[in-house]
């Protein structure tokens, strides 16, 4: 029966340091890939909740990303509150020949039939529409770029986030836990095999408790 309960204990050793172990590895691996970013800086004004980015999402990063900063299409959302010019409507009216996005044909055709009139958008619903147009224009070189750059970090930030705010915060349960059963396991062993095995247990667990406070789980939430 004690032999019984030593395997049993050592069973349950090895698996709780394995799972400390995979989570610091992905934690690891995937902070590489966003950049560095733990231990995340929260001390900052505002909220210092880590939040998820949108533009992983190609329409995200077109509607938020695209047109920020000194960048700006030749007609701005400032624009629509004044006649358009006639060089304003033709470049429109080709950007709805050539739509390739998510705007409907009926959409394009009354789209078409304000860029001619050349009249202010005055409709919330119609400067929704025509931004959606104006934000799904051909990208250019250095555009997509800085898309496919954007969104491969926001990707990479965002997965990050996911694993530190699932199995980083059971982290703070498991590698302790499995260090307390490691020093039970090394005062306790009897064979030479299980003393050993708990010893390497404990030192993954140690490591894995070391960069859970270095790189901090629970604070670069922001919570």
């Amino acid at each position: 029966m004690k032999h019984w309960r030593s395997a049993l204990a050592v069973a349950v050793l090895v698996v709780l340091t394995a799972i400390a172990a995979r989570t610091a590895i992905l934690i690891e691996v995937w902070n590489a890939r966003a950049g560095g970013v733990l231990p995340r800086d929260v001390s900052g004004p505002g909220n210092p909740k880590w939040r998820w980015l949108p533009w992983e999402h190609e329409d995200s990063w077109r509607e938020v990303c695209r047109y920020e900063g000194e960048r700006r299409p030749p007609v701005d959302r400032d624009d629509l509150d004044t006649p358009l010019t006639r060089k304003q409507s033709e470049w429109l009216l080709g950007l709805i020949a050539t739509h390739d996005g998510p705007l409907s044909q009926s959409e394009l055709d009354h789209l078409a039939e304000l860029a001619r009139s050349q009249d202010p958008i005055t409709t919330a619903e119609d400067r929704d529409q025509l931004w959606r147009l104006i934000v799904w224009a051909p990208l250019t070189a250095e555009e997509n770029a800085d898309m496919m750059e954007r969104r491969r970090h926001a990707k990479n930030r965002n997965r990050l986030r996911a694993i530190v705010g699932t199995w980083g915060l059971l982290q703070y349960v498991i590698a302790p836990l499995a260090l307390i059963l490691a020093v039970t396991g090394i005062a306790a062993a009897k064979r030479w095999t299980s003393k050993a095995a708990a010893i390497a247990c404990g030192a993954v667990a140690l490591a894995c408790i070391v960069l859970m406070f270095s790189r901090g789980y629970l604070t670069s939430l922001g919570y």
